[in-house]
C-alpha cells in the first residue's frame, strides 16, 4: 500500500482521478503522483455513487480527451474528497483516513462486483466502451481489458493475450496477440464479461489498486 495522508496545511485542494473502491479503500491519482494514493473513506455512501455515470468526470489523459474517468477534489489540509453528483446542486464531501490492511481475496472479489456495476451502466447505451486498465494520467494504453455492446452482442477484448488465465485459455490460439470473446447479450453474459476482465487483469502483475476504469462513447 502507498500513501499516508500526513499533514499538508495550506495546500490547495487538487483534482484527482478516482480509481476503484475496494475493501473500504479508494485509490486516487493526481497530476503530480504517478503512483496511486490509498485512503479509507467515511461515510460509506461513496461506492453507491461510483461506476454509474453519476460522478463528475475528467479526461483520462491529455491525448485522450474523449475518454474519461470519475473524478473528485482532494483536500489534503482537511483530509476530504469532494465529488460532484449529477442532478445535485451541492457536491458531496467524504472524510478520508489512512489506509488499513485488508484481505487480498476480498479485494479481488470487490473488483469483480465493481466491474459488474460498471458493465451494467455501460450496456445501457450500445456503442459505449468500458476499459479496465492501469490508473494515472500518464498510464500506458496496454495492458487493457475492454467491454462494449455491438449489434446486440457482448464483446470483451483484452491485450496482451492473457496466457496465464485458465478462463481465457480456450479462446486463445498460439499466435494470439489479444483475447476476444463475443456472445449474445444476456444477464449471464454481462456477469461473465466482468469475470473475464478481472481474470485478464490478474495476469498483468498489478494489484487492484493500480487499476482504474475508463469510459468512452
Amino acid at each position: 500500500m502507498t500513501s499516508n495522508p500526513g499533514s499538508a496545511f495550506g495546500v490547495a485542494p487538487k483534482p484527482v482521478q478516482l480509481g476503484l473502491y475496494l475493501g473500504g479503500l479508494i485509490s486516487t491519482w493526481s497530476a503530480d503522483s504517478l503512483a496511486p494514493q490509498l485512503w479509507s473513506v467515511e461515510p460509506a455512501g461513496l461506492p453507491n455513487l461510483m461506476y454509474r455515470g453519476l460522478i463528475g468526470k475528467v479526461a483520462r489523459s491529455v491525448d485522450t480527451p474523449s475518454r474519461y474517468r470519475e473524478s473528485g477534489l482532494l483536500d489534503l489540509t482537511n483530509h476530504t474528497l469532494t465529488v460532484q453528483v449529477e442532478g445535485e446542486a451541492e457536491p458531496q464531501v467524504f472524510q478520508l483516513g489512512s489506509p488499513r490492511d485488508i484481505d487480498e481475496k476480498r479485494t479481488w472479489f470487490d473488483l469483480g462486483a465493481a466491474m459488474i456495476s460498471a458493465i451494467r451502466f455501460t450496456a445501457e447505451t450500445p456503442g459505449k466502451v468500458l476499459v479496465l486498465e492501469r490508473g494515472g494520467l500518464t498510464a500506458p494504453h496496454v495492458p487493457f481489458a475492454l467491454f462494449t455492446i455491438q449489434n446486440g452482442e457482448v464483446v470483451v477484448e483484452t491485450r496482451p493475450a492473457p496466457r496465464k488465465s485458465q478462463v481465457w485459455e480456450r479462446y486463445l490460439t498460439p499466435d494470439s496477440e489479444a483475447g476476444v470473446v463475443q456472445s449474445p447479450i444476456s444477464d449471464q453474459a454481462l456477469r461473465s464479461a466482468g469475470m473475464m476482465m478481472v481474470d485478464a487483469s490478474r495476469t498483468w502483475g498489478l494489484t487492484p489498486w493500480d487499476l482504474a476504469l475508463t469510459y468512452s462513447a
